[in-house]
């Protein structure tokens, strides 16, 4: 279903990994008109849990006529080398810590290279 933002006539629909955090962030502001803070909304701790993301399918026959639907996308590649900056590059230590006889025995690097 996503966010309504009535007095704007916004329907914003969060996609996760998709500057997900950073839209709740904006739509939080938006709507109470201040940044965001841990239980702010109905004591919730953190954004995600204040503002879920719905799949797309439970979306379907909710009424949003007459307002103006947005989302935020991202090009896959952009992703999938966000992906591994963060999750690859950025946790080398652990990978190497944890897994290096697994990455060994299977003859790759612990320390791998994008290309």
């Amino acid at each position: 279903m996503g966010i309504v933002i009535e007095s704007a006539g916004l329907h914003v629909v969060t996609v996760p990994k998709c500057a997900c955090s950073s839209v709740k962030h904006f739509v939080h502001e938006a709507l109470t008109g201040s940044p965001f803070v841990a239980q702010d909304v109905a004591g919730k701790k953190g954004i995600h849990q204040a503002y879920k993301s719905v799949p797309f399918a439970e979306t379907l026959g909710v009424q949003t006529d007459g307002l103006m639907k947005v989302a935020v996308v991202r090009h896959p590649v952009d992703r999938l080398l966000s992906c591994y900056h963060n999750m690859v590059r950025g946790k080398a230590n652990v990978w190497a810590r944890t897994s290096e006889a697994r990455f060994k025995k299977a003859g790759v690097s612990a320390s791998p290279t994008p290309l």
